[in-house]
């Protein structure tokens, strides 16, 4: 035995020897940089199928309409560390605008249509100087064919050299490497390659059953172009009857009776008949053949029948799956083999020129089919939230929405009915030790609060030691604070940046300005007007979800910061433009120089702090107004009342507004439409709701 394994072992050691130093040829070496090999099935099928055969073209425009219906990202990482990539980066620009003259919605849509046609679709990268893709443009499958190579080919080339690419205007084809193209195919295995390389599409097999159909569609519209009637055979009384007079009897009756004269009345003698060769108006349409054949050509495009709305399909509708059911399984199958084949392709041969580790996929959590299924799949999650043993953050992550601060999303929403019984005398032991210290704590809250007594009325010494005082932290001044400091840091950043660009003799984009801004003030916005939603839910003792309040949050944040970030970027721009002015005036102005003049100018501390007043401010006055628009969709109509800021700051402007409901505002300030705060730079006031005079509970 151990000498038949010896002997196994060293005859497989020489034959991986002599396979490693033999080339597998897979393409006829006759084939090799071969610039002619055009596919020529192409016209045809588009003009005999999807051009002129109405059950093809609604199965294929159902697939352009699902497919791109799901949109297609790019991420990095996997898991728990999969992120998606800003809609700022290259790759997300390039698929979301592959050109200048389409969008990613066309883009989807047309390789469909190749693909379902022959098999195929071919893309030119157009690059930049760099070497990145900054375009896709798409190649009509008649003109471009494969260029093979052999296996110890040039590196890269192996199987496929390239695309050769016929020029519809001289004729000549035109060379492109494999690593300018992106390829999808169905594969076709009768290929020269095996189907590597070579495509069979849908149509491609379907040729045949279309061509029935198109046969039947054009015998039924010539019958109703002659008014459906079948052909006649005329019975005349003479025999012998010559062919030359046959000729003109069969004229003369097409002249009184054919076309505009059909239906008229005629005259014949006794002698002579018509017999009409008849047939029964229900098979005109010979209805055998052309449900088999509409049956097929769904088959094969993978799209159910209901959905295309062809005879066969509305014909058993009511026998089968309801539409929503075949909808869903059509997006179950058919389309996620198409959401899977592009993904790996636009993985393999786009995301790879921009870095690695990058890979595509389709976010299809906007696809309406599978609505039910995200439901079904967020039932438990739900009812586990319910129940108070799924923490906010985690049921906001199955919802794809931010986490929440600690303080807010860490925390279980356990309902009031629901009494905590421990079932065991551990269980029992930690909860009243735990009681106990909360009691504790009040007491020692409560004490450090106790006003002391004034100096003289019987202090022992114990009471005259110092006490701690405990000072409360305001979340409006928290929020403005981390603001203020998220601000002094980026401007810290932008100055020195700027003042590198001044140097070098750089132009400063108005662009970058914004995105650096955004970046910083409106996550810290998002913050702020949900962390006051929540209060006020509070306050008011009527509580909404905590992840409907965040959404709120968000949504007024990107469309807000939209409006004001460009406001801040273009005073940031004139700030900066004095400053090249007086670096231009200055010879010999050094950088550190440059960089204090601009920390003085337009990225000051001072103006740090007045952007984060006021824009908390904006933030809290929009958690009041949202708010306040839920309740009412609810049924409970609150006004909102204005309270001026409590310290040195109070304006002319604000103060006749203090303690006012909102139907006074304009009455307090005639003319200045306030619709609330913040009315001026700095302003620090906010709304506080209550319910309507005339209301229940005013």
């Amino acid at each position: 035995m151990l000498d038949r394994l010896r002997t196994a072992i060293s005859t497989l050691g020489r034959t991986t020897k002599a396979a490693a130093n033999r080339t597998i040829s897979l393409v006829s070496s006759y084939l090799y940089d071969a610039k002619w090999l055009i596919d020529t099935t192409w016209t045809s099928l588009i003009k005999e199928t999807y051009g002129k055969n109405s059950v093809v073209y609604a199965c294929i425009k159902e697939l352009c309409r699902g497919v791109p219906e799901a949109t297609l990202r790019a991420y990095t990482g996997e898991d728990d560390d999969k992120k998606a990539l800003d809609r700022q980066h290259e790759l997300m620009q390039l698929i979301r605008r592959p050109n200048e003259l389409m969008t990613e919605y066309e883009m989807l849509e047309l390789a469909t249509i190749h693909l379902a046609v022959v098999g195929k679709t071919v893309w030119w990268k157009e690059r930049n100087n760099l070497g990145r893709p900054i375009a896709l443009w798409p190649l009509r499958p008649d003109r471009v064919g494969p260029i093979y190579a052999p296996l110890d080919g040039k590196p890269g080339q192996k199987l496929l050299a390239g695309w050769s690419y016929q020029d519809p205007t001289t004729g000549g084809y035109i060379g492109i490497p494999r690593r300018d193209t992106f390829t999808i195919n169905f594969p076709d295995p009768d290929g020269e390659s095996g189907g590597i390389v070579e495509g069979l599409g849908p149509l491609s097999v379907l040729s045949r059953e279309v061509a029935a159909d198109n046969k039947a569609t054009e015998h039924v519209g010539a019958l109703m172009a002659n008014h459906a009637q079948p052909t006649v055979v005329i019975l005349v009384k003479e025999s012998g009857l010559t062919e030359e007079d046959a000729k003109l009897i069969k004229a003369k009756f097409r002249s009184d009776f054919g076309g505009s004269n059909l239906g008229t009345p005629g005259v014949m003698d006794g002698e002579s008949d018509v017999k009409i060769l008849g047939f029964s108006l229900k098979d005109l349409e010979f209805p055998g053949l052309r449900d088999n054949a509409e049956a097929r050509i769904c088959s094969v495009l993978g799209v159910p029948a209901v959905l295309a709305g062809v005879h066969v399909g509305l014909k058993e509708s009511n026998q089968r799956a309801t539409t929503k059911e075949l909808r869903e399984y059509f997006t179950e199958t058919t389309l996620s083999a198409y959401w899977r084949r592009y993904a790996d392709q636009f993985t393999l041969e786009l995301a790879a020129d921009f870095g690695e580790g990058i890979y595509c996929e389709f976010d299809t959590s906007t696809v309406k089919a599978l609505a039910g299924q995200r439901l079904e799949a967020m039932q438990p999650i739900k009812e586990g939230f319910a129940a108070g043993i799924v923490m906010v953050n985690q049921y906001r992550e199955k919802l794809s929405l931010p986490s929440l601060p600690p303080e807010y999303g860490e925390v279980f929403y356990i309902p009031n009915s629901v009494t905590v019984v421990p079932a065991t005398d551990a269980a029992k032991a930690v909860l009243d030790q735990r009681a106990q210290e909360n009691i504790e704590r009040q007491q020692e809250r409560m004490a450090l609060q106790e006003p002391r007594p004034e100096e003289g009325e019987g202090r022992d010494d114990e009471a005259q030691k110092p006490t701690k005082s405990i000072k409360a932290v305001d979340p409006r001044e928290e929020a403005e604070r981390r603001l203020q400091k998220a601000l002094e840091a980026l401007f810290s950043k932008l100055a020195s940046d700027i003042a590198g660009k001044i140097v070098k003799g750089e132009a400063v984009d108005d662009t970058f300005l914004a995105v650096a801004f955004g970046s910083v003030i409106e996550p810290q916005l998002v913050e702020a007007a949900t962390a006051e939603g929540i209060r006020i839910a509070a306050e008011v003792v009527v509580a909404f979800d905590p992840a409907v309040i965040n959404q709120a949050a968000v949504d007024w944040a990107r469309a807000h910061a939209g409006e004001m970030i460009p406001k801040i970027a273009e005073t940031t721009r004139k700030a900066v433009g004095d400053t090249v002015a007086k670096y231009a005036a200055t010879p010999g102005m050094t950088r550190g120089e440059l960089e204090a003049m601009l920390r003085q100018s337009g990225f000051s501390a001072v103006r740090a702090e007045a952007i984060a007043v006021s824009e908390v401010t904006d933030a809290y006055s929009a958690a009041t107004d949202s708010y306040q628009a839920m309740l009412k969709e609810a049924g409970l109509d609150m006004e909102r009342v204005w309270h001026a800021s409590g310290d040195e700051l109070v304006c002319p402007l604000c103060g006749p507004l203090n303690n006012k409901p909102e139907s006074e505002w304009e009455k307090a300030s005639p003319g200045t439409g306030t619709k609330g705060p913040k009315r001026h730079v700095r302003c620090r006031c906010k709304t506080t709701l209550r319910m309507r005079k005339g209301q229940p509970n005013a």
